[in-house]
C-alpha cells in the first residue's frame, strides 16, 4: 500500500500544467461494460446505462435501488436517442447511450425523483495528500492519476477542475496550510478559477487510511469524514458525498408537488441538546424555506415547516443523513417528525 501511495506522488510530484482541465460531465449519456460477444442491441447494458443516467440526473443513489426502477428500465431502448460502442485505452468495450431529456425528466417523476439540470456548477477539487513523511497537493497536470475520483465524477455527472498548482496557487496556500485552512482562505486561494464550489480533500495515510472533506458552496461549508483500508475508496466517496449534498440543494421537483406549509410534532426531544440537535439540523436543510418552533410537550416539539419538497422526497432526503425520520401520518396527532437518538 505504501509503495501504491509513492507511486501516486511521484505523480504528484511531476511537473505542473500551465492550462486546467475541465471535467464536463454529460449527464443524459450513460455507460455500462460489455462483456464478451455482447454489442450495442443488448438490453441488460442499455438498462444499466439509463440506471446511470437516472442516478446523474436526480443526484441521488438511492434511485438504484427503487421498487419502481424496473417498469422505468424497460422504456430504455424506446428513449433512447443514440445507442453506440467504444473501446477504451485498455482494451474495455462500453455502451453507450444517450437518451431524451424530457423523457428522462417523466420517468424521474414518475419514480418520485427530482432533477438536478445539467447547468451544474464546476467543483475545484483541493486534494492533499499526507504520506506521513511529507504533504502534496495534485494539479490539474496529475488529474489522469486519479481515475478513482475523476471516474466517479463521471458517474454522477459532476463536473471537476483541479488547480495549477503553479507559482501563484503556491504563494496562496500549500500543502501544509490547506490541512488546517478556514474555508475562507481556501476560496481565496481559488478566486483566480472563477468558481464558486470546492471541495476540499485531506487524505491521510494509516490503518485505516482517514479522509477528512470540506465542501464550501457559496456560504454553505460542510464538513464529513471517512475511513476506509483503500485510499482509492476515499477518493470516489469524496465525489459521492459532494453530489449528495449539492444534489440537496440544487435538484428540483415539479410544480405542485412540493408539501408547502406545515405544522408538525417532531418525537424524540429528551433533553436540551436533543432540541439544539433537531433545530439546527432543520436549519441547515435548504429545502425547508421557514422554521418556527411553536411549543414543547412532554418529549415533543412543535414547528411550522415550510417544505419545498414532496413527501416521497422529503423521505429520501432525511433517510441520507438518518438524523431525523419522517413518519406515517396518525389520525390521533399530526407527529409527522421523530430524531433518531
Amino acid at each position: 500500500m505504501h509503495a501504491r501511495l509513492s507511486l501516486l506522488l511521484l505523480i504528484l510530484l511531476a511537473g505542473a500544467s500551465s492550462s486546467v482541465l475541465a471535467l464536463q460531465m454529460p449527464i443524459y449519456e450513460g455507460t455500462a461494460v460489455l462483456a464478451a460477444g455482447q454489442d450495442e442491441q443488448d438490453d441488460g447494458a442499455l438498462r444499466a446505462a439509463l440506471t446511470n443516467v437516472l442516478m446523474k440526473v436526480s443526484g441521488d443513489r438511492s434511485v438504484t435501488t427503487d421498487a419502481g426502477l424496473g417498469s422505468v428500465l424497460g422504456d430504455a431502448r424506446r428513449i433512447a436517442l443514440t445507442v453506440t460502442t467504444r473501446t477504451l485505452a485498455d482494451g474495455t468495450r462500453l455502451l453507450v447511450a444517450n437518451f431524451d431529456p424530457g423523457a428522462v425528466h417523466d420517468r424521474l417523476a414518475t419514480l418520485g425523483r427530482p432533477v438536478w439540470h445539467d447547468d451544474r456548477p464546476p467543483v475545484l477539487v483541493w486534494l492533499g495528500i499526507d504520506d506521513g513523511n511529507q504533504k502534496q497537493i495534485a494539479s490539474a497536470n496529475q488529474i489522469a492519476a486519479l481515475s478513482a475520483m475523476t471516474g466517479r465524477a463521471q458517474q454522477r455527472g459532476l463536473p471537476i477542475l483541479l488547480p495549477r498548482m503553479d507559482a501563484v496557487d503556491q504563494n496562496r496556500i500549500n500543502p501544509v496550510t490547506l490541512w488546517g485552512a478556514p474555508a475562507q482562505t481556501i476560496l481565496a486561494a481559488g478566486q483566480r478559477y472563477g468558481v464558486q464550489t470546492m471541495l476540499v480533500i485531506r487524505l491521510s495515510r494509516g490503518m485505516p487510511w482517514r479522509a477528512r472533506y470540506t465542501l464550501i458552496d457559496g456560504r454553505n461549508t460542510e464538513e464529513w469524514e471517512q475511513s476506509d483500508a483503500q485510499s482509492n475508496a476515499l477518493l470516489g466517496a469524496a465525489i459521492d458525498g459532494a453530489t449528495d449534498r449539492m444534489a440537496r440543494r440544487y435538484a428540483v421537483e415539479r410544480q405542485g408537488s412540493s408539501i408547502g406549509s406545515v405544522d408538525w410534532w417532531i418525537d424524540g426531544i429528551r433533553s436540551p441538546q436533543d432540541y439544539a440537535a433537531a433545530a439546527g439540523y432543520l436549519q441547515r436543510l435548504e429545502f425547508i424555506r421557514d422554521l418556527r418552533v411553536l411549543r414543547a410537550e412532554g418529549e415533543s416539539l412543535q414547528v411550522h415547516l415550510d417544505l419545498a419538497v414532496g413527501e416521497r422526497r422529503l423521505r429520501q432526503l432525511l433517510a441520507i443523513d438518518g438524523r431525523i425520520e419522517l413518519l406515517d401520518a396518525q389520525s390521533d396527532r399530526l407527529s409527522r417528525l421523530r430524531l433518531v437518538h
